[in-house]
């Protein structure tokens, strides 16, 4: 269950909002219900719309906290979030959630058919579903199946989706709604290195010219990133382009990077760092 952390009357929002993506923090700070001590403090990031950003941090760093706080998770204890210039603490969050998409780590399907998991308020067409599927580099793999759209789905989805198609299947949801900003929460920690990256290319194009914030869980999927910001104890300690980083003597980011191609847990393309 997620919790709640309403203290404001909620505003109503345009239909269309967000329509641009554009995500400011203003001194922000956050912590989680029942806690004591801040998991990010006195934090400052504003994020272009339409910009890919790549967040990254050892385990604890806040990383994924910060990420959370778009969707109200945590308690926003000092600060002010704005998305297109609106406050997001003055908006009810099952508002917030149908706005803004995410795929997470653990994707959750519950049992009924495709179009059901898909659209469960049967909204959209037929023609919605298929094409945000194909968006979603899913269409073949739903072709195939005799009952198409009708197929029946049990088990979170393990009797017809692989744990990459499952990832891809939750993208397909934030194609669908038409959100102009895609968080993936270390959608991708589970997957081998070569369904990541066709996951992440799915994202890319499905989602080009919007906002898309990723909490890396190989780091060499960040390096055609538009930015990158280093997370640790709450803080951004650095960010610029990857190729800034990537080569900055000394850099977090490049120790990280270094460590993570030496572990074998990736692969640095193009050249060698």
């Amino acid at each position: 269950m997620i919790p709640q952390f309403d203290r404001h009357i909620d505003e109503p929002v345009p239909i269309s909002w967000p329509h641009h993506g554009t995500i400011s923090f203003e001194n922000v700070s956050l912590r989680y219900e029942n806690q004591t001590v801040n998991i990010v403090t006195n934090l400052n990031l504003r994020i272009p719309a339409g910009q890919r950003l790549g967040i990254c941090g050892r385990s604890g760093s806040g990383k994924s906290t910060l990420a959370m706080a778009l969707f109200r998770v945590v308690d926003i204890v000092s600060g002010h979030i704005f998305i297109d210039d609106v406050n997001i603490a003055t908006i009810h969050t099952d508002e917030i959630r149908t706005r803004l998409s995410i795929i997470p780590q653990d994707v959750m399907l519950f049992n009924g058919t495709i179009r059901e998991n898909l659209d469960p308020s049967n909204h959209y067409t037929d023609l919605d579903l298929w094409n945000s599927l194909e968006m979603a580099q899913l269409k073949p793999v739903i072709v195939s199946m005799a009952a198409g759209l009708d197929t029946h789905i049990v088990d979170n989805g393990s009797n017809v989706f692989s744990g990459g198609e499952k990832q891809l299947f939750c993208l397909a949801r934030a194609v669908l709604r038409g959100s102009v900003c895609l968080v993936l929460d270390e959608a991708t920690s589970s997957l081998d290195a070569s369904t990541e990256l066709a996951l992440l290319e799915a994202a890319n194009k499905a989602f080009h010219g919007r906002t898309i914030i990723t909490i890396a869980h190989r780091l060499t999927t960040l390096l055609n990133y538009d930015r990158i910001i280093v997370m640790d104890n709450g803080n951004i300690v650095e960010e610029g382009t990857p190729n800034e980083l990537r080569h900055k003597c000394a850099g977090k980011f490049a120790s990280m990077l270094y460590s993570s191609i030496q572990s074998h847990d990736s692969y640095l393309p193009d050249e060698k760092l």
